[in-house]
């Protein structure tokens, strides 16, 4: 694959980690105009996955169905970037509740998986632990997330061992676990804040003020999200930013700016 394209997948990858989605999107039409093809494949998955983020999965999911078909028309053999793509489709279908097509497209890319990939590892677990956990398992999902030690070691990636802090934070707050939860969502949230990861932030202050002990503890966690969310809405174009808004839970609307 052209180091140029990987180069540029990382910057919009991780400017759409910062919650600059418009800066990221304007380089993933860059990439979704290119003849080649690992570089079109490579955009419609990461527009997958900040739809995805913005709450929108079923436009989540019209991006990633248009990078698979991409990749099936060609001759290419199955990678990472066709690998992502299947566990993108497996978290969509999580966002849509469609349980049962999240496990084909989770079993399908198990059966494609690159070996020894941590970073498709990781995605994988990721959602097959929201996968338990909209199952109402969240003993099973909290044992996924257990087992992500070996392949986040081999990642070494800051942010993604973020939000797998977070999402044990969730399941642990599902498992009725308050003071467990309390002290990994507030690691979670250290590190996102200080790594300047706002997809990352907003999401684990709301979880964390679900889990207040009084009203100011929660207002604080509160006023967390609501300005990273502010941030995020100034990066988007108008009709984005009130799609965004218009799917936020009501906690945190009834206070945006204006």
């Amino acid at each position: 694959m052209d180091s140029a394209v990987l180069e540029q997948w990382r910057l919009a990858a991780e400017l759409g980690s910062r919650g600059l989605y418009g800066q990221a999107e304007g380089i993933v039409t860059d990439l979704l105009a290119s003849g080649d093809l690992h570089a079109r494949v490579l955009g419609e998955a990461l527009l997958g996955s900040h739809r995805r983020q913005l709450g929108d999965p079923a436009c989540a999911r019209f991006h990633d169905d248009l990078g698979l078909q991409a990749w099936e028309a060609s001759s290419l053999e199955a990678d990472w970037p066709y690998v992502d793509l299947l566990i993108n489709r497996a978290a969509d279908a999580v966002g849509l509740g469609d349980l049962d097509d999240t496990g084909y497209w989770l079993r399908t890319a198990e059966a494609l998986a690159a070996s020894g990939d941590p970073r498709t590892a990781v995605r994988a677990e990721w959602v097959r632990a929201e996968l338990l956990l909209a199952r109402d398992e969240p003993a099973a999902a909290l044992a996924v997330l257990d087992g992500l030690q070996l392949p986040l070691a081999r990642l070494r990636s800051p942010r993604h061992a973020v939000r797998s802090r977070m999402l044990r934070g969730s399941v642990l707050q599902a498992l009725g676990e308050d003071d467990a939860a309390r002290v990994e969502l507030d690691r979670a949230l250290a590190d996102a804040v200080k790594g300047l990861w706002h997809s990352l932030v907003w999401p684990a202050a709301l979880v964390r003020a679900r889990l207040a002990r009084d009203g100011v503890e929660r207002d604080r966690y509160l006023d967390i999200a609501r300005a990273m969310i502010e941030l995020i809405l100034l990066d988007l174009h108008p009709s984005r930013a009130a799609a965004f808004e218009a799917t936020l839970p009501k906690e945190i609307t009834p206070e945006i700016a204006g």
